[in-house]
């Protein structure tokens, strides 16, 4: 894959409906705005993949940093995320999907602990973006998310990004 330069933007802006104008508390705004080049030093990146997943109801996927396919049908292999985001679809069940490190080789850089959760419910997502360097590592055995459908019966569908270094 040839990377030219990529850019990270977000931005969060949020005002009360009948907030008086000089209520300090009334609005919160965030805002991140990068530019990332090719390469594997901070603010670079050399791996990409969009992914989409439908899980059935119950069912499970597993995100493995190193062994999941680019589009140009080369695995990821990541060293090191610079970047992830997933959301859950509008139409997905209510139970939501869940997130977590797998029980064998799991990623413990977001989530802490294996059995330590993030539940996404319709139309929730998540998102992280760390451009520095040695930031969030991904080895042979800290390497997978396990993603599940808590809803037994209606399948779940979750889009979202990944970016990283190889090196």
């Amino acid at each position: 894959m040839s990377v030219t330069r990529g850019s990270v933007q977000y931005v969060a802006d949020f005002q009360l409906a009948n907030a008086a104008p000089d209520d300090g508390g009334s609005r919160a705004q965030a805002q991140t705005d990068e530019s990332w080049g090719p390469g594997t030093g901070s603010r670079q990146y050399d791996r990409q993949v969009e992914f989409s997943f439908t899980l059935a109801g119950a069912g499970t996927q597993l995100i493995d940093f190193q062994d999941i396919l680019q589009a140009s049908g080369v695995a990821l292999t990541l060293l090191e995320v610079r970047h992830f985001s997933i959301k859950s679809l509008d139409a997905n069940p209510s139970a939501g999907v869940s997130i977590e490190p797998d029980a064998s080789d799991g990623w413990t850089a977001i989530i802490a602990a294996v059995g330590d959760k993030l539940t996404l419910k319709p139309g929730a997502g998540f998102e992280f973006t760390s451009p520095i360097d040695g930031g969030y590592a991904v080895a042979a055995d800290n390497k997978e998310l396990l993603l599940t459908n808590l809803d037994g019966a209606v399948a779940a569908t979750v889009t979202g990004v990944i970016v990283g270094c190889s090196a």
